[in-house]
């Protein structure tokens, strides 16, 4: 199964981190998000032409739902800070299931003001391979590893796309690679994915054998 690629998608957990208190208590979990947008509210009025600041707290506000108070944020650092990648990664991310054009779009700038920004790469790649573009996920996965040589899930991904593509020998390399680096990570249901991949495209790749 093609893996989803939609990593700066935060989640409230993003802000209380491994605190296990945090995890089951309600309370303390509703206190650390206030702070949080205290924070990012004072950084907000405190300084304005800050464009960090507003991109924090879409990413607060994306975290609870408030999609359209997130996007107005992302949008508001653009403004301030166009030069910025970050900030149309997290607004791409707000479109990527709702408006892929969109999001593709928000993509494409991250990637034209910063080329090695590797989650607007890998968000791309996913879309674009979810549309049916696969020849180029699989340019956005070769230029992620190009700066990423050890990103796992992108030597996966684009193993899947070789495989789409009937490119079986490649798709065979490019597993063997996320086999190699998800095993560095002591990740093992990757490495097992991987493994049984490897196995199935071993076969075509070499079917005389």
């Amino acid at each position: 199964m093609f893996q989803k690629t939609c990593e700066l998608c935060r989640t409230p957990r993003d802000y209380w981190g491994d605190d296990a208190r945090a995890e089951s208590n309600p309370s303390l979990r509703d206190q650390i998000f206030k702070r949080a947008f205290s924070f990012a509210n004072m950084a907000v009025k405190s300084n304005p032409g800050y464009g960090r600041a507003f991109t924090e707290r879409g990413r607060l506000k994306q975290s609870t739902g408030d999609l359209q108070g997130a996007y107005d944020d992302f949008t508001k650092a653009i403004d301030v800070f166009p030069n910025d990648p970050d900030a149309y990664v997290n607004r791409g991310q707000i479109f990527h299931e709702r408006d892929p054009a969109a999001a593709d779009a928000n993509y494409s700038a991250a990637l034209r003001i910063m080329p090695s920004t590797t989650i607007a790469a890998i968000n791309r790649a996913a879309l674009r391979h979810a549309m049916g573009r696969t020849s180029e996920a699989l340019a956005d996965y070769d230029n992620v590893l190009n700066y990423r040589p050890d990103h796992a899930m992108s030597w996966s991904n684009r193993g899947i796309v070789l495989d789409q593509l009937g490119r079986y020998a490649e798709a065979l390399e490019s597993h063997k690679k996320a086999r190699f680096y998800y095993a560095q990570l002591d990740y093992q249901p990757g490495v097992d994915r991987a493994r049984a991949e490897i196995e199935r495209l071993r076969k075509l790749a070499n079917p005389a054998r």
